[in-house]
């Protein structure tokens, strides 16, 4: 919150991702919860690695949040790096022994750029761009612009 006042008092552009991974209860179902928390932390490493200097946490369950101090372009650079690095990714689990492959994010996001609205209607407007995203097929990215 402190990150998106700072960005909203001198007018810079910032913007929020929302990114969840798709099917995920699936991973848990047929693997296993410690299977799901590797699938998580491979996930969170490739969100850390992709956006270090951004603010990052998770948001739910499987879902993440993202806050970038960054315009429409970067903004969608930095979510299709993301959903291409995680589609990816190989992850090694113990119990049981398994190599999953093949998980995927959707993500949604919205940027603004100036000194209006809330982050709650931030939150909101990058929410629904993940359920378009979801709802267009899975392992998309849809960043819209604010308000």
């Amino acid at each position: 919150m402190r990150e998106q006042h700072r960005h909203r008092r001198r007018g810079d552009p910032f913007a929020l991702l929302m990114i969840d991974i798709d099917e995920f209860g699936k991973v848990n179902n047929a693997y296993g919860h410690l299977a799901g928390n590797d699938v998580l932390r491979a996930v969170a490493e490739v969100i850390a690695d992709v956006a270090p200097t951004y603010l990052i946490g998770r948001w739910g369950g499987d879902e993440f949040a993202v806050l970038l101090g960054a315009g429409m372009q970067t903004t969608v650079e930095i979510a299709e790096h993301i959903r291409a690095r995680v589609q990816a990714l190989t992850v090694l689990v113990e119990h049981p022994a398994a190599t999953l492959t093949g998980t995927t994010v959707s993500i949604g996001g919205v940027t603004h750029v100036g000194t209006g609205g809330s982050l709650a209607t931030l939150m909101c407007m990058a929410d629904n761009a993940l359920f378009d995203a979801k709802g267009n097929g899975r392992n998309r990215v849809l960043v819209r612009p604010g308000q």
